[in-house]
């Protein structure tokens, strides 16, 4: 599953660059000055969150172990990042709840890694999981329908906006980002990037993908709910809050470029 970074401002990204000091040997470490600074914003992620799925678990922390651990990051898993449930789609269901979740990744991981069980362990203990939001079931067997995405979809963008962290790796699907995409890119990037933007939104970010997301939560864009009579609350708005998109470490899109409405 693809990866997408949430940032509070723009980032350029380039492909990850290592320096070998002259006369040494073997792995040389990344050095703050080769980083883009999308990529240097990626090294500084405060909180990851994560699909409940399983095979978006594995790649969360075989991605993004090292990263977690030294960033002492906890995992968060969020329903609301499931894959998009088209028609079909078995592989868009869940099968645990709870602690179940952890352990089921915990199981796996170490099922792949069964020729280096110490690597399958540190991988999972990399960081501590939340599992706070999937105590119930959390999936549907049923289509999801257009109204039921943008209502996830809201629910999400508000879950990133108050979150206290601001440097967010987000964990999900493919389908899930093209839907993303296409109900949350701001008019300015679409008249800016107008053949990215048709990309993004006809298109498949590719397997392990990682894009570097910039999310406007403005003023501007406000709308308001009204609870019991005559209470109206302001809530941000969450249209077009996608302000720029960078396709970070080589990540390319995939599949059709035919519109689909």
């Amino acid at each position: 599953p693809p990866l997408a970074l949430r940032l509070l401002s723009p980032f350029r990204s380039a492909q990850l660059a290592r320096v070998r000091p002259a006369g040494t040997r073997g792995p040389a470490p990344l050095q703050p000055g080769a980083l883009s600074e999308s990529e240097r914003m990626l090294v500084g992620v405060q909180m990851v969150a994560c699909s409940p799925l399983t095979r978006a678990m594995q790649t969360c922390v075989i991605a993004l172990a090292p990263l977690m651990r030294h960033r002492g990051c906890r995992l968060r898993v969020c329903p609301n990042l499931r894959e998009k449930k088209n028609l079909g789609g078995f592989d868009s269901s869940g099968s645990a709840v709870g602690g179940d979740v952890a352990r089921r990744l915990a199981e796996t991981t170490r099922e792949l890694y069964a020729d280096v069980p110490a690597i399958g362990a540190a991988l999972v203990a990399a960081a501590p999981i939340d599992t706070s939001e999937v105590g119930s079931r959390w999936w549907s067997d049923l289509v999801e329908s257009a109204d039921e995405m943008r209502v996830r979809l809201r629910e999400l963008l508000w879950q990133l906006q108050y979150a206290p962290e601001e440097r967010i790796a987000v964990v999900g699907h493919s389908h899930f980002l093209r839907a993303l995409f296409r109900a949350h890119l701001s008019a300015k990037f679409c008249a800016s990037h107008r053949a990215l933007a048709g990309r993004l939104t006809t298109q498949l970010i590719s397997n392990c993908g990682v894009a570097a997301l910039t999310l406007d939560f403005a003023e501007r864009d406000v709308a308001y709910a009204t609870l019991g009579e005559d209470v109206a609350v302001r809530q941000p708005g969450t249209a077009g809050v996608i302000e720029d998109v960078e396709l970070m470490l080589g990540t390319t899109l995939v599949g059709s470029t035919k519109a689909k409405h």
